[in-house]
């Protein structure tokens, strides 16, 4: 299992928008130069086999790792994944081992799979439900995004228990949270500030009658 330091990492490049930027312009060089050569599926593959070792720790800490050179990680990358990737995806982690970008992988390949779904026109979805969304619902769901969305778009849905009830849908920068566990912060959040409010008033009381 990979260490908990590198998953929260990770976790926390997909969700910068500025990496998200920056991955978004390798993302888009790198599909432009795969369609030119008719490798799109190939480099799709390729950025899939990535996404699996990174799940390995030692493989992340080779990604995430500021401490390894860059001599030793271009060494690295030749001879572990020569023969294993497509040449146009070694290729390419040469090119951003020598940009020290090698951390972004993951947020790339994020990036990469949004720009071909967008380019075949296809929105992606993802729907997260505290239990399993019945299949009539799931149509509905789709009919309805299907109108008012300008890409067709296709569901994913991941069953997430800790919403507790409701859904969370999400489509690149957009997001809609009908979900029981962000009701129940929203009303902590409310609670605790009027708490603190009336501690206030209290104390602003107290000292004007003394």
């Amino acid at each position: 299992m990979t260490d908990p330091s590198f998953q929260e990492r990770v976790k926390a490049l997909q969700a910068d928008v500025s990496a998200q930027r920056v991955a978004r312009v390798y993302a888009e060089a790198m599909l432009n130069t795969s369609a030119e050569k008719g490798k799109e599926q190939n480099v799709v593959d390729a950025f899939d086999q990535l996404i699996q070792l990174h799940l390995n720790p030692d493989v992340a800490a080779f990604f995430l790792s500021g401490t390894i050179g860059r001599n030793q990680r271009r060494e690295t990358i030749q001879s572990v994944f020569e023969g294993r990737l497509d040449p146009l995806m070694v290729d390419f982690l040469h090119v951003l081992n020598d940009h020290e970008r090698l951390d972004l992988v993951r947020v790339i390949a994020d990036q990469f799979h949004e720009l071909l779904d967008e380019r075949k026109g296809i929105g992606r979805v993802y729907v997260h439900t505290a239990v399993p969304m019945p299949s009539l619902q799931q149509e509905k769901l789709t009919a309805l995004l299907t109108q008012g969305m300008v890409l067709r778009p296709v569901l994913e849905f991941k069953v997430d228990p800790k919403l507790l009830g409701g859904l969370i849908i999400k489509s690149g920068d957009w997001m809609f949270d009908a979900s029981v566990s962000s009701r129940i912060n929203t009303i902590r959040k409310y609670l605790t500030e009027e708490s603190s409010h009336e501690i206030q008033s209290g104390r602003n009381r107290f000292s004007t009658s003394v």
